[in-house]
């Protein structure tokens, strides 16, 4: 003689999984990237003071330049290029520009 199947759970079988799936939705499932604290800790690292700047205060305060030193970037400056490689990208716009410097003394040397 077969044994009647069974088309519904006893009440016993199903309460544990009943249980399982009420704990499951009171705890609230904990989001994978906390925005909040990420922004937390970028303030708090942003606001610490940079240990390259304790450790070496020295390089990193401007310094003025000495005489010598404005001068030597004012003639570094100062020399004119050749005027054939001056307008060399310009192609025949280079014929305006050319003249100009010519007029002017102030562009390429020639």
């Amino acid at each position: 003689v077969a044994a009647p199947a069974r088309e519904e759970e006893g009440p016993a079988e199903a309460a544990p999984d009943q249980a399982a799936q009420a704990d499951e939705a009171a705890v609230p499932h904990s989001p994978l990237f906390d925005r909040d604290a990420a922004l937390r800790m970028a303030r708090e690292v942003a606001s610490q003071p940079d240990a390259f700047a304790r450790q070496h205060p020295a390089r990193l305060r401007s310094r003025e330049l000495t005489p010598t030193e404005k001068l030597g970037r004012e003639i570094d400056r100062s020399t004119r290029s050749d005027c054939r490689t001056a307008y060399a990208g310009a192609g025949p716009l280079a014929i305006i520009m050319l003249a100009k410097d010519a007029i002017s003394d102030k562009g390429c040397k020639w």
